[in-house]
């Protein structure tokens, strides 16, 4: 993949002193190279999103949400994140618009909270902002959360209590999550779960179990033309899984994929 500075740098966007001052204000911070480059006004929302769309082999989607999408994350989330989901899947996948497709913590975050899987899209700006105003309804744990509210509360100590509650339970209950299901991620036409040292990818009709069994220290790389063959395999197998991943492996199977 090509770097983002090289694009806009061939496109004419930008220029080598430029380049290399966004790299240094970058440098040592976890901002990403295309919002130093845009807050410091020397590209246009649209410009950089086309270059993004360039860099990512990937066109800018246009931003429509289905009702099923609208209720999937709260408002102040999307906010904070700069993303808006579009619609959810059969097989738990969430497309999601995003300004910054490749914010790996963003994406985390919302498949922290949701326990799905999501398929990053490329959207503008302006337009995640307008949907998620249209769109995404306010909600309880918004009053937490949004900085206007949360400052208005805070002259009480009911106001203080409540966000320290709100975040624990929140990094609690996302580490807890991918304690015992482990991650997920969109690859090419399918998706691959992992955990417990085991991982299943799905691809249309076909799954793949690639990994290791605990017990039995084997090791396995198989793959079969039906979710069917899987689960029969699982179970002939059962013996050489410890107790993690036979409950994590069984749950997949029953209630993630298709």
């Amino acid at each position: 993949m090509k770097k983002l500075g090289e694009i806009l740098k061939h496109k004419g966007l930008l220029t080598e002193d430029q380049l290399k001052e966004a790299l240094a204000i970058q440098a040592g911070s976890p901002r990403r190279l295309g919002y130093i480059i845009l807050r410091r006004g020397w590209l246009t929302q649209d410009q950089l999103v086309e270059s993004l769309a360039d860099q990512l082999g990937q066109p800018v989607v246009p931003v429509s949400v289905t009702p099923a999408g609208a209720k999937v994350l709260p408002k102040f989330m999307c906010r904070a994140l700069n993303v808006v989901p579009l619609s959810v899947t059969d097989q738990n996948i969430i497309n999601l618009a995003m300004v910054d497709p490749l914010d790996i913590g963003a994406i985390d975050d919302v498949e922290g909270y949701t326990g799905m899987t999501v398929n990053p899209k490329l959207a503008k700006e302006s337009e995640v902002l307008l949907a998620i105003k249209e769109n995404v309804k306010f909600c309880w744990t918004d009053i937490f959360k949004d900085p206007d509210i949360t400052r208005w509360l805070a002259r009480g100590s009911f106001a203080l209590v409540a966000v320290v509650l709100a975040l624990a339970v929140s990094f609690s209950t996302k580490a807890a999550y991918t304690s015992k299901y482990g991650t997920s991620k969109v690859v090419n036409d399918g998706v691959l779960y992992q955990n417990r040292d085991l991982m299943i990818s799905t691809e249309g009709n076909k799954y793949q179990l690639l990994g290791m069994a605990r017990r039995s220290k084997g090791s396995f790389a198989v793959t079969f033309d039906n979710k069917e063959s899987l689960e029969k395999f699982v179970l002939k197998k059962e013996q050489d899984f410890d107790s993690d991943q036979k409950d994590w492996l069984q749950w997949l199977i029953s209630q993630k994929i298709k």
